[in-house]
């Protein structure tokens, strides 16, 4: 704001804890990125300390603001759950290059982290590569100097996608060419270091050793490197936060600890993934007709409905591009339906078994999947390249779940919360599109469905339907 009449009138008209409380704040300034006050804003705010009709208006810092607010803080109304802001649903998506190449930086310097601190815990000779770390977290950028590259690249208008070109286009060159190099380079040769210095010479001959960064024990199959570029599987144990050698060529099948997968193309077109643990069922488009929990023999998708559906909506916002969607944008769903004949087998079975097509979503854009089912894993992988060449389209996939709840549960930076799968309030309405990190779940009863992602993806449950923006 910028100090004058109208807008502090407003201000006491919106305030909704009058009777409740004598303070609020009133923010002014040029933006929301610092930008700060002129000489003409002060001038006006300091006529208004003190006049008739109006609020009185003093220079203060949010510490006098909270203090004051606390003083008469047991009238105040408390507000249980989620404050979910009711605008700007579409950066959970906008520029989603961003958010990835976010995401993968994030993890390399957790892990180099990690490594590094367990190779100090067990050997004092390791060095701790702080100034290094360093590095890689601050950059030189000329016109800027040192600085956090990576943090800066957080900044709430970057990783929303909500930015302007320019930034959007500096953002990805960071991400793409001087962090990711530095990062992706740099940081493996320090994992490389750390793992030396962990295993303590216990690489096998190869010189190849599996690290988990992870909390909790993995099984699970791993596509090795071999001479000339090509890759073996293998099916591998890691311990929590450990490591383990490659393990010996791959058993024969009857041997394996866990039912091989079983790949089967029925004449009509359809795939069966079955591993002992899920059986999946793609229709001859690829889409998923069946997903059942082999013990319970239990059906996950939808009566009579069908999984990995593509859907396309029309994106004409209101107010800005990049920044929001509408509600009313559920009422332009458009299914992309498949050609026949498109399924293929890609892995026949054993340790993995997958099934891959291509999808033309409109006379410019398509996408290529593989729907991969690995032995012992207890969840059906789905890997996705859209070429996207639309304007003012939406893209999701959605997932009719043969569950009925109530809440649905998504993860955020810190933990996870529950949202409503209804809509009987304005509040509950506005919800309609929401952010889910890496992961978000529809149970019922211990059974349920559970979409995961590696990036930061808007997403939203209606009913019983798991839907997640691309």
């Amino acid at each position: 704001m910028q100090g004058n009449v109208e807008e502090v009138l407003k201000t006491v008209a919106n305030n909704r804890d009058k009777g409740r409380a004598n303070h609020s704040a009133f923010l002014f300034g040029f933006g929301d990125g610092g930008g700060g006050p002129t000489q003409t804003m002060l001038d006006r705010l300091k006529r208004l300390s003190n006049t008739d009709g109006l609020p009185r208006v003093q220079l203060s810092s949010p510490r006098q603001l909270f203090s004051a607010l606390e003083s008469g803080s047991g009238q105040l109304c408390t507000w249980v759950g989620e404050l979910f802001l009711e605008l700007h649903n579409g950066t959970y998506t906008t520029h989603a290059q961003i958010k990835k190449g976010n995401r993968e930086c994030e993890q390399i310097l957790h892990d180099v982290e990690l490594l590094s601190s367990l190779a100090l815990a067990r050997s004092a000779q390791f060095l701790y590569p702080a100034a290094q770390l360093q590095h890689l977290w601050s950059l030189s950028i000329p016109a800027l100097g040192p600085c956090r590259l990576l943090l800066l690249n957080q900044f709430h208008d970057v990783v929303t996608g909500s930015c302007i070109q320019m930034v959007a286009e500096d953002a990805m060159r960071h991400y793409e060419a001087s962090l990711s190099s530095d990062i992706r380079s740099h940081g493996n040769t320090l994992l490389s270091n750390a793992a030396t210095a962990l295993c303590a010479g216990e690489p096998d001959p190869e010189g190849l050793l599996i690290i988990n960064t992870l909390p909790w024990k993995r099984t699970e199959v791993m596509a090795l490197p071999k001479p000339g570029g090509a890759h073996s599987l293998a099916l591998v144990t890691v311990p929590s936060m450990g490591y383990a050698p490659v393990p010996a060529p791959t058993l024969p099948q009857p041997l394996l600890p866990q039912q091989p997968v079983f790949t089967v193309q029925e004449t009509d077109g359809s795939v069966t993934l079955d591993n002992g643990i899920i059986r999946v069922r793609l229709d001859p488009t690829g889409r998923l007709t069946s997903l059942v929990l082999v013990a319970s023999g239990r059906e996950a998708i939808a009566e009579g409905a069908v999984g990995n559906q593509f859907v396309l909506f029309d994106d004409v916002p209101l107010y800005w591009d990049a920044w929001d969607i509408m509600d009313y944008h559920l009422e332009t769903r458009k299914p992309v339906l498949g050609q026949p004949g498109t399924l293929s087998v890609g892995t026949e079975g054993g340790l993995r078994g997958s099934a891959r097509f291509l999808l033309q979503i409109s006379p410019n854009s398509r996408l290529s999947q593989e729907v991969v089912l690995d032995v012992g894993c207890p969840y059906v992988r789905f890997h996705t390249e859209v070429h996207w060449h639309e304007a003012h389209k939406f893209l999701k996939v959605e997932f009719p779940a043969r569950v009925r709840s109530s809440q649905a549960t998504y993860e955020i930076q810190f933990g996870h919360l529950q949202r409503p799968t209804h809509y009987n309030t304005s509040w509950d309405w506005a919800r309609f599109e929401v952010w889910a990190h890496r992961w978000m779940d529809l149970s019922e009863h211990g059974f349920g469905l559970a979409l995961l992602n590696d990036c930061k993806y808007g997403a939203s449950v209606r009913g019983s339907i798991l839907s997640l923006s691309l």
